[in-house]
């Protein structure tokens, strides 16, 4: 329940693989599937398993409020973006990334703090990047659209902003008893 507005993220980005209509080759796919797994684990186990495990917890006291540790984290993982800069992305589309990035963040986040286990967060990160990754293959290294409008900015604000507000909600509800992950 909690992961379901990932699954929009993922709904998203199979429309837009299939408006592409692009061709598919073995390497691409190959590449596509290899590296989205490598990069899901990668930045899971950063920004998740040892940001939130070191954020969380010590001694059985928590160290932060678990807002924070969420916002933390997600702003560690956008940050992890930054190093698209070094490839051929602008700053603009960069820029986008990092909002987008620190909007599943949040939801990863969200997550892996409810319920301590990495694998539902490694593979919705994998999905999404792979079918990102099929939809432009020049993305895996950083050759994507360099392109970014006012309306692009705009929606992946509000997508943020939503997925704060949903997490908040959801830490509401699970701090009430009304959600119980036991």
């Amino acid at each position: 329940i909690i992961g379901f507005p990932t699954l929009i993220f993922i709904v998203i980005n199979f429309l837009v693989l299939f408006a592409k209509a692009i061709h598919l080759s073995f390497l691409n796919d190959f590449t596509a599937i290899v590296l989205s797994l490598l990069i899901g684990i990668f930045e899971e186990y950063s920004a998740r398993g040892i940001m939130i495990g070191n954020l969380d917890t010590v001694d059985n006291q928590s160290k932060f409020p678990n807002y924070s540790i969420i916002i933390i984290s997600a702003i560690f993982f956008s940050g992890l973006h930054l190093l698209n800069l070094l490839s051929a992305a602008s700053l603009a589309v960069t820029g986008i990334q990092m909002i987008y990035t620190m909007s599943l963040g949040v939801l990863f986040g969200l997550i892996y703090l409810t319920t301590k286990n990495l694998t539902a967060t490694i593979l919705f990160h994998s999905v999404i990047d792979m079918i990102a990754f099929l939809a432009d293959p020049n993305a895996i290294f950083g050759l994507g659209n360099s392109k970014v409008n006012l309306l692009d900015f705009s929606i992946n604000a509000l997508i943020l902003i939503a997925a704060c507000i949903y997490a908040a909600w959801i830490l509401r509800m699970v701090k009430k008893h009304q959600l119980n992950f036991s």
